[in-house]
Parts: structure tokens; C-alpha cells; sequence
């Protein structure tokens, strides 16, 4: 506080003795993290037989996992320029994490299909047997992040005051030109 005090009032005494007048800017950074929730499936229930009667066995449920998509940052000369401008990224990436929430959790046959793809040239290279153990793998591992998408949203913008930048702003009629020196003839 101290320092912008000191800065400020060596900008303005620069300005009265007529030196090109600085001018001071604070420059505002916000940031905020935007993730979504999603609850596993539950593996398909068991029917157990006791003593003569059928009994459902319920898979036990589990809480929703929290998963970070992205943190996003904006900078501007006033805090309320920059939580704006903040708060329309935000909005552009809650639809983003809203699509990858289903797409990874909500479409078994879009992960298969995104996992096979994405390794095609080592199935391809692989013999019949280890190829058919590597897409068990993959098709289990989509079974696994299987389940419902939750709520996307997006934390409290957190913003800071970044640092004073000084850009010269000449007073009216302040012409910045090369002084012509005299020219000195040598013979």
C-alpha cells in the first residue's frame, strides 16, 4: 500500500515540474475453477435365494465423484471488466464439461469407440488373442466409469490486483523530436 502511495505521488510531482506525466494502472487478474459431479452405476443386482424366498440384494451405492475439468483466468485494468469477462469464459466452459461429463460417463458405445480408436495402430500391430484381451480391457474399463452425470458448476471467482503498470502519457503539445546538433564541418 505503502508503494502505491510512493508511486502515485512520484507520478504526480513528476507532472507539475513538467516531465511527461506517467500514467498509473492497476491491472485486476480473476480466476475460477469450473468441474462437475457424476455417480458410478451400480453393478447390476444380485437375487439371492433364502430359505425358500427370493431376496434382492442391492449393490451398495457409492458418492458422486468430484472431477476438476478446468481452471480459467482473465485479466483486465478494473476488477469488474475482468469478473465479466471471467464469467463469460466460465459459462463457455460449463457446456464444454457438460458434453465430456456425458460423453465419458453416460455413453458406454462413445468410449468404447473413442478407446478403440485412439489405440487402433497397436491393435492393428498385436496378434487375434492379444488384441481380443486388450478390448476386453478397454470395454471393462468403460464399464467402469459408467454412471449419471451430476451438477457442473463453476467456484467463486477469486481476483487479485496484479501490479501498477506505468505508460507514458505526454502532456498536450509534448512533442518528442530529435534536438538537430549542430553540424561541424571538418576540412
Amino acid at each position: 500500500m505503502r508503494a502505491k502511495f510512493i508511486g502515485f505521488y512520484a507520478a504526480l510531482v513528476a507532472c507539475f515540474v513538467g516531465l511527461p506525466c506517467l500514467e498509473l494502472r492497476a491491472e485486476f487478474l480473476c480466476a475460477a475453477e469450473v468441474s462437475y459431479t457424476w455417480l458410478r452405476s451400480p453393478p447390476p443386482t444380485e437375487s439371492v435365494a433364502v430359505k425358500g424366498q427370493q431376496q434382492v440384494v442391492a449393490a451398495p451405492t457409492s458418492a458422486p465423484s468430484l472431477v476438476l475439468f478446468i481452471g480459467v483466468e482473465r485479466s483486465a485494468v478494473d476488477e469488474a471488466t475482468a469478473k465479466s469477462t471471467l464469467q463469460i469464459e466460465l459459462n463457455r466452459q460449463r457446456a464444454k464439461a457438460s458434453d465430456s461429463c456425458r460423453r465419458d460417463h453416460e455413453g458406454f458405445g462413445e468410449c468404447v469407440a473413442t478407446k478403440l480408436s485412439s489405440r487402433s495402430s497397436i491393435l492393428n500391430s498385436l496378434s487375434f488373442s492379444t488384441r481380443v484381451e486388450l478390448e476386453r480391457a478397454l470395454m471393462q474399463e468403460c464399464r467402469e466409469q459408467q454412471g449419471v452425470c451430476g451438477t457442473v458448476e463453476a467456484s467463486e471467482p477469486k481476483c487479485r490486483e496484479l501490479a501498477i503498470t506505468k505508460g507514458a502519457a505526454g502532456a498536450p503539445g509534448d512533442k518528442k523530436t530529435d534536438a538537430k546538433k549542430p553540424e561541424s564541418k571538418k576540412k
